[in-house]
């Protein structure tokens, strides 16, 4: 099961550039959780119900690819979209591209589960989620 893409654009913002002129690699990693956080959002996920019964979203894994750069006051665009393999995993791929001109700037593909985090185990994705997420 994958849903459909979600689309996000933000700015570069100096803070996320190094001395190289260039973002930081580990600011593709908040830009992801940030598309992630936002596509939830968007399905009408309740995050704050989950997080007081005390299951959240966690990333596991992470890989990037780094194909480009962006720079200083550069707009990028993320597209996300999820697979859900099994009941407790899904896999968050994200292609980061400069929103003017497309160009592809970074593939990068995150491992997530829903945790338990009084139990600290995987909790299966509830079913109104992979509803509101992925469709078939």
């Amino acid at each position: 099961m994958t849903s459909t893409p979600y689309c996000l654009e933000l700015p570069v913002r100096f803070s996320d550039v190094d001395s190289n002129g260039h973002v930081n690699n580990q600011h593709y990693n908040s830009y992801c959780n940030e598309a992630m956080m936002h596509l939830f959002r968007a399905a009408g996920v309740d995050l704050e119900t989950l997080s007081q019964q005390g299951i959240g979203p966690v990333v596991w894994k992470a890989e990037y690819e780094y194909l480009g750069e962006l720079k200083y006051g550069d707009r990028l665009r993320i597209r996300t979209t999820v697979t859900i393999p099994k009941p407790t995993r899904g896999i968050f791929n994200h292609l980061i591209e400069h929103a003017e001109t497309g160009q592809l700037i970074c593939q990068a593909r995150h491992y997530g589960l829903w945790m338990n985090r009084i139990k600290r185990r995987p909790h299966a994705f509830p079913a109104d989620v992979i509803e509101k997420i992925v469709k078939e």
